[in-house]
């Protein structure tokens, strides 16, 4: 665990830009292996990577995280301009483009209504 930590450390020391999401994963899961996961801010799930999130929302409100599980990051990253995960100076940064329209990926179908008669 901390020998594929410091490989990557070296790696990005040997390389002119670093590749922060690897750096900051990297780090993320030491961490994890040495003291454990953490508990996601908003649905309290167990959460494997502990990352600080910091998300940029459109009526210019910041909102910070200790964490987030997968499920509410990604619901982060749609509903907020820019979400960036930040340990020291790696950082990944997500943004969103609020004018294009976005496609619609899901269709919700209402289930059919059970009859009182299921019919026999």
């Amino acid at each position: 665990m901390l020998q594929d930590y410091l490989e990557a450390l070296a790696d990005a020391a040997d390389a002119g830009t670093p590749d922060d999401s690897k750096l900051l994963y990297g780090y993320a899961e030491m961490k994890y292996r040495m003291a454990g996961g953490g508990k996601c801010a908003i649905c309290r799930s167990h959460v494997r990577h502990v990352v600080p999130v910091f998300a940029k929302r459109e009526d210019g409100k910041e909102v910070a995280y200790d964490c987030l599980c997968q499920r509410c990051l990604v619901g982060e990253i749609g509903l907020a301009l820019e979400v960036e995960l930040r340990i020291g100076d790696a950082s990944v940064r997500y943004t969103r483009d609020a004018d294009k329209a976005q496609g619609v990926t899901r269709t919700f179908v209402a289930p059919k209504a059970k009859g009182a008669n299921s019919g026999a």
